[in-house]
């Protein structure tokens, strides 16, 4: 009844137009009596877990005993912040191995891989972002940065104990465990999922045309394309400066 209110009582932006709206209503709504009589496959869609293990192992659990749900679609952001980001990783793998649904990147997951293949500014971001729980959970030491403070008040005292995060940043390219989880992740995290339906899942959203169509432009590429580009370069790449990194840095994207 909202969305047929808001139809209604439309007065047209440069977005969309009143019958571009009532066909995306129907379509909908068309979705919604699939699912809720079973004759339509349904997806289940999970966000940032932050190193949260039990709840995310309990929801894959309920998830995946449904049987009306054909997919699930977990869009990144899975360690940092959280106390039990080495038990989020086992529980990835083992939900992986078993082929039920599709493991997106998140924002903090390309900061991960590329501060662990040697990039000291993305491992500061890192830290300043949550990456410290993680961290210090795999027994790298750092000094008391976070304390509840801003990104921006943890950069300061990054500068001030700069001596210390260099050591941890070696020390963390140099562990087994930090490296086998950044590699897997490079190799098993997609930038995205175009589902049988046509619906896009990516992290946090990204720009549309006015037709609805992702705009990006990327390597000479554009759209789905240009999102096929990057997943490539991104999946194959060991190289912590590639094009990719700042392209999925920058804040336009």
């Amino acid at each position: 009844p909202f969305l047929r209110k808001a139809v209604t009582g439309y007065k047209g932006s440069a977005m969309a137009s009143p019958r571009d709206l009532r066909l995306r209503v129907t379509e909908l709504e068309r979705f919604r009596a699939e699912i809720l009589s079973g004759t339509g496959a349904s997806t289940a869609a999970v966000g940032d877990v932050h190193g949260g293990a039990r709840y995310l192992e309990d929801l894959l659990a309920a998830l995946e005993g449904k049987e009306e749900i054909s997919r699930i679609v977990l869009f990144g952001d899975y360690f940092d912040r959280g106390a039990e980001n080495r038990r989020v990783f086992d529980i990835l793998k083992r939900f992986h191995a078993r082929g039920r649904g599709v493991l997106l990147l998140g924002n903090h997951d390309p900061w991960t891989i590329q501060a662990l293949r040697g990039h000291l500014d993305a491992f500061a971001t890192w830290i300043a972002n949550g990456g410290y729980s993680t961290l210090k959970e795999f027994g790298i030491r750092l000094p008391d940065l976070n304390g509840g403070r801003s990104p921006e008040a943890v950069y300061q005292r990054i500068l001030a104990a700069r001596a210390e995060v260099y050591r941890a940043f070696d020390e963390a390219r140099a562990h087994p465990a930090l490296n086998e989880m950044s590699a897997w992740m490079q190799d098993h995290l997609r930038l995205f999922h175009l589902d049988s339906r046509g619906f896009l899942h990516v992290h946090a959203g990204i720009p549309l045309t006015p037709d609805h169509e992702p705009d990006l432009v990327y390597g000479g590429t554009e759209g789905i394309e240009a999102l096929q580009a990057m997943q490539d370069e991104l999946a194959a790449t060991r190289d912590p400066e590639a094009p990719v990194f700042e392209f999925l840095n920058s804040p336009a994207s």
